[in-house]
């Protein structure tokens, strides 16, 4: 899926719908046993030329979906976001806890 912006109608302040809409599309993906992967580093200019998206729309992200294929589990961040898969083919994905990223609890 290709998340567009249509700049015509709107130039700003359209990250918030973004991520809603985004979030939706994966939560209904995991209620219906879908995995997906939710993208922003992607080569935009490439996805434009190849599906032909006219130049007033914005691409914002792109998310795929998919039924999965292998387990995973979330290990704390160390010194890499690499991610590797053990012996026993898990695949370990490093993320950073809540206290890592939370500035201020009020």
């Amino acid at each position: 899926i290709v998340v567009l912006v249509n700049t015509k109608i709107k130039k700003t302040y359209f990250e918030y719908d973004v991520g809603a809409a985004v979030e939706n599309i994966l939560l209904g993906a995991v209620h219906y046993g879908i995995g997906s992967c939710w993208m922003a580093n992607i080569n935009r200019k490439e996805i434009q030329k190849l599906c032909e998206i006219p130049e007033d729309y914005r691409i914002t992200q792109v998310i795929s979906l998919g039924y999965p294929d292998e387990t995973s589990v979330m290990e704390h961040y160390k010194d890499s976001y690499k991610y590797w898969r053990d012996d026993d083919n898990l695949m370990h994905i490093p993320k950073r806890t809540l206290d890592d990223i939370i500035f201020k609890v009020f």
